[in-house]
């Protein structure tokens, strides 16, 4: 029972925050402007000094997994080859393989990730995935750019590598990452009142992120998607993630470190997706719908596999 109520109460405050977001905009307390708005400043702002606060408050020696990080990345890859190599196969339109194979790999796991890790894990496990987000960020970026370049559609305009590296490092969310890294190296000690500042205001990110997720729910446009929507929130939430934790476990992994691989692996499909799909001319359409629906499915499996973990005495 105790397990159950963990697990319940790991899931339903990062439920009921979305709730609370689609709420605002059913209610017509805000429009679709005011949550593009508010995800860009998220996005540009709050999740960057939320990645640095995380990061200069902890001690980067003592949360810099090696095992870790190379365990998550192979993980990453090979799942990406793997779709890659099964997709093509069952799918035959070129606008749905790559976007469905992003799916498949690419998680939300900043703006749906960190709430979670927070409510799953203490303040080892939230310092280990920003640690970690220095690393999965490019990882993730290159490889969606190559899976949707691979399926694109013509008339859209491939980017060069030297895009693709210029972009990476443009992201707000590597720049935090580095930024907090080289004050570690630096040994930078920040005036105490610019620390409550940024701390402050970092705290704004879990909660608004959640909301937006909320706000921008949108179940139009289903139908002609429903199939191959199914099969890969099956992959993203169910099969990926079942093989990886008992991969992880086999390797050694318990506690904290679990907790930021099933973070990486059990969340949704990621928000960022659906616009790296739309300019490479892959389906909008079921983009939109793989973002909506792994969100809120994800929080039936996550439940279990924390469930299940926990009662196992690994997390």
């Amino acid at each position: 029972m105790d397990n159950i109520l963990f697990s319940f109460g790991v899931v339903m405050p990062l439920f009921l925050t979305m709730v609370i977001g689609f709420g605002i905009k059913q209610f017509k307390l805000a429009d679709a402007h005011f949550f593009s708005v508010a995800n860009n400043v998220c996005f540009k702002v709050l999740l960057p000094l939320m990645i640095f606060n995380n990061l200069y408050t902890s001690n980067i020696e003592d949360i810099f997994d090696i095992k870790l990080i190379v365990f998550c990345v192979v993980s990453v890859i090979a799942l990406t080859l793997l779709c890659l190599l099964i997709v093509p196969i069952f799918v035959k339109e070129n606008a749905k393989r790559g976007v469905m194979v992003q799916g498949m790999f690419r998680s939300n796991y900043l703006l749906y990730g960190l709430p979670l890790i927070t409510e799953l894990s203490d303040s080892a496990g939230v310092a280990i995935l920003s640690m970690l987000i220095v690393i999965i960020i490019p990882v993730f970026n290159v490889l969606a750019v190559v899976v949707l370049a691979l399926f694109q559609s013509e008339g859209n305009k491939r980017p060069s590598a030297k895009t693709i590296i210029k972009n990476i490092f443009k992201n707000p969310l590597i720049i935090g990452s580095i930024i907090a890294v080289a004050a570690f190296l630096l040994k930078i000690q920040l005036p105490v009142f610019l620390e409550k500042t940024i701390s402050s205001v970092a705290s704004i990110a879990t909660p608004l992120s959640l909301i937006i997720l909320g706000g921008e729910f949108n179940f139009k446009n289903v139908g002609h998607t429903l199939k191959h929507t199914a099969i890969t929130l099956f992959v993203r939430l169910i099969a990926a993630p079942a093989v990886i934790i008992f991969l992880a476990i086999q390797f050694g992994f318990s506690g904290a470190s679990l907790c930021v691989i099933l973070t990486l692996f059990a969340c949704p499909v990621a928000v960022s997706s659906y616009v790296m799909a739309k300019n490479s001319g892959g389906d909008c359409d079921l983009a939109v719908n793989l973002v909506v629906f792994s969100t809120l499915f994800s929080s039936v499996t996550i439940f279990f596999f924390v469930l299940i973990l926990r009662s196992l005495g690994y997390i």
